[in-house]
């Protein structure tokens, strides 16, 4: 029987990426690893991270530089948040995090990839394939939100990009057509008795 990918003693661990059983001096200090040390070996890591000896980002009592879109950009746009007690700053800022965000969503959620969505929203003329407007409603933090990605709740396959007026709606009538046509009866027949 192998050596457990987590075997760590007091001289020495095994490294979670080539599963070789080396000595601590051949791991990078890390605040909360085991024993205060990386999981990864530090040859593990340089491959890993190569180009990390690139020069360091600009960091200035005002604002630093994002590690994803490399511009410079002041404190508050980027997200602060507390882990372990401790205030830190992420590295990446606020937009980058948003897209990223909404990069993984899609993939993960819809299966889609952000060109895909972009190629539908691109070919419904950027508007709610229902409604025929642009989104109007807006996120917490001010900006409109994108189109959302409707899909069939049974199945999981995508159908369109719908506003989230529409996207409630159908969703309230639990994406039933006959419940929707009886809506639609209604609706008719109200309007032409008056």
């Amino acid at each position: 029987m192998g050596i457990s990918r987590y075997y760590s003693n007091h001289t020495a661990r095994v490294c979670v990426t080539c599963r070789q059983l080396k000595p601590w001096d051949e791991f990078y200090k890390h605040p909360t690893g085991s024993n205060g040390h990386q999981a990864q070996c530090k040859d593990c890591f340089r491959i890993k991270y190569d180009g990390a000896d690139k020069p360091r980002a600009k960091v200035t009592p005002k604002g630093r530089e994002c590690s994803k879109c490399g511009e410079y950009k002041l404190w508050d746009q980027f997200y602060h948040r507390t882990r372990e007690g401790k205030k830190c700053t992420e590295t990446a800022c606020k937009a980058c995090t948003l897209a990223n965000t909404r990069r993984n969503k899609l993939l993960r959620v819809y299966g889609l990839t952000i060109e895909t969505y972009a190629a539908m929203l691109e070919e419904q003329n950027h508007v709610c394939a229902i409604c025929h407007q642009p989104e109007t409603a807006k996120a917490p933090a001010g900006h409109t939100i994108p189109l959302a990605v409707d899909h069939d709740h049974t199945s999981g396959n995508v159908r369109a990009l719908l506003c989230r007026r529409c996207n409630t709606s159908i969703g309230k009538f639990n994406d039933d057509p006959k419940l929707l046509q009886s809506a639609l009866d209604y609706l008719t027949y109200r309007s032409n008795s008056n």
